[in-house]
């Protein structure tokens, strides 16, 4: 065997030397070694972790997603440390770049919770298996989706079946009841020791409380946006629009639904969009036969366009709050969106000694399987570094770049009122925000206790900071 240079390398030996092939749990043991930062090497030895193929379609293609699972928190290339990790496999996505690209997006954005990356080469048994995207795992802890494990919730809304250990219902609102508007919704916290038993209806009345609100005939102006972190759900669809994400609004298998969106609820809170998850059919998607196809267009057509087609996330189109938040959202972070391209040049640069032996391990196998889509087959990988940074890498860019147009130009002919906003930060709730995190990003807050999130406010006032476990009193002169 012969290990190529460049990317840290996570090395996996199950306990019987088989593949990992099915979603049930084996027993592993792991190495993890960066030569270029030797603290983040890892031996992980005596057979108490474990390994397993997660997914929906991805799960039946040749280069299957994985999640670990150890028998310890333990942290991987410093990060804050958990139990379970995710080896995302970008099948789909010959940039391998696009779900980096959308967790980049949430961190510039100040979208909480957005999960931590980086890039491994991953061996089993030996046998090297391809780039792979190391990310959190979307969970409630402390160092992941920090709410309440007991008293706040976290749910999935997904148009796949459920596992048998899986809790879902359909969210479904009053008048709007279409299988089109309807949400297969997920359980992810908490866990109950008998799913099929399980008491979830204070989940369903949050959600129903929402729904009703939202589609009654007073909206916007009847205490909804008590209900829902505004802030938090611009950034979030804006981001999965201006990828153009496929699965936020899936077309071709089933009308309209989601899959692979998240929410949370903290005691005491709103219900708040995130985090993001699953963008490798992103940056418009279209089919010949079953296979996707990226870079197609770039807006007008189908799940192409700014708004959503969800008859859920739509209507908050019909609201002038959360308009003049996305409108000016969209404004304050130009800078961020015009650096994409920098970003994705220096994640193509950082693969490059890898990425043949990756499109080379597909081409080998054929590249498909049973998923939800034929897969790509060989023919269409890129035969080489220049290849790969002509027909994918500079592809994406200049999608994005016509995107990005797009967007300005829907913005600019909406003649969105900004005037109209007001602030709707979810309240302060000291007993869960001066618990001691594992990471120091700052958490910045209104003058009367309301959390603004991560990302520090660009509107002029007085604020305070959190920093750790001290706070301190701020002047900002923002951007007014």
């Amino acid at each position: 065997m012969v290990a190529y240079a460049a990317l840290p390398t996570i090395k996996i030996t199950t306990q019987n030397g088989s593949d990992v092939t099915q979603k049930n749990y084996y027993v592993m043991n792991m190495e993890l070694s960066d030569q270029d930062n030797p603290v983040n090497n890892l031996s992980k030895t005596g057979n108490v972790d474990s390994i397993k193929v997660r997914g929906n379609s991805t799960a039946g293609v040749s280069k299957k997603p994985y999640r670990i699972k150890f028998d310890k928190k333990t942290s991987l290339f410093e990060l804050p440390a958990a139990k379970s990790w995710v080896l995302l496999a970008n099948y789909y996505d010959n940039t391998q770049i696009l779900n980096a690209l959308a967790f980049e997006l949430g961190k510039r954005l100040g979208l909480e919770f957005t999960p931590d990356y980086r890039f491994v080469d991953v061996y089993i048994n030996n046998s090297y298996k391809g780039i792979y995207l190391l990310c959190d795992q979307i969970q409630v802890n402390e160092n992941r989706v920090n709410i309440s494990k007991t008293e706040g919730w976290l749910i999935e809304f997904d148009y796949h079946g459920p596992d048998a250990d899986e809790i879902r219902f359909q969210w479904t609102w009053n008048g709007v009841d279409g299988r089109k508007d309807s949400l297969g919704t997920f359980v992810k916290s908490p866990e109950y020791d008998d799913p099929r038993n399980a008491n979830i209806d204070w989940i369903k009345k949050d959600l129903n409380n929402l729904s009703d609100k939202m589609f009654a005939s007073d909206f916007p102006e009847n205490g909804y946006r008590d209900l829902v972190d505004l802030e938090a759900m611009a950034k979030y669809i804006m981001i999965q629009k201006f990828l153009d994400n496929f699965d936020f609004n899936s077309q071709v298998q089933n009308g309209y639904l989601p899959g692979s969106n998240f929410h949370y609820k903290d005691v005491g809170g709103k219900i708040t969009a995130g985090p993001l998850w699953d963008f490798d059919l992103s940056a418009g998607i279209s089919f010949t036969g079953f296979s996707p196809e990226h870079f197609t267009t770039t807006g007008d057509d189908n799940h192409h366009n700014m708004i959503p087609t969800h008859s859920y996330y739509k209507r908050f189109f019909d609201d002038p709050v959360f308009l003049a938040k996305w409108k000016k959202l969209w404004d304050a972070h130009q800078t961020d969106f015009n650096n994409l391209g920098a970003f994705i040049d220096s994640i193509a640069t950082y693969l490059e000694p890898s990425i043949m032996n990756n499109f080379n391990v597909l081409s080998s196998s054929g590249g498909g399987g049973f998923g939800g889509f034929g897969g790509f087959g060989g023919a269409t990988y890129p035969s080489s570094y220049e290849s790969y940074k002509t027909d994918q890498v500079n592809k994406l860019k200049t999608w994005l770049t016509g995107r990005q147009s797009f967007f300005n130009t829907k913005i600019d002919a909406m003649n969105i009122d900004v005037s109209k906003d007001i602030i709707t930060s979810v309240p302060f709730n000291s007993k869960l925000e001066l618990k001691n995190v594992s990471h120091d990003l700052p958490l910045y807050y209104s003058v009367k206790g309301h959390r603004l999130g991560h990302v520090k406010p660009v509107h002029s006032g007085i604020y305070y900071v959190k920093k750790g476990s001290t706070f301190e009193k701020i002047t900002v002169l923002g951007l007014e």
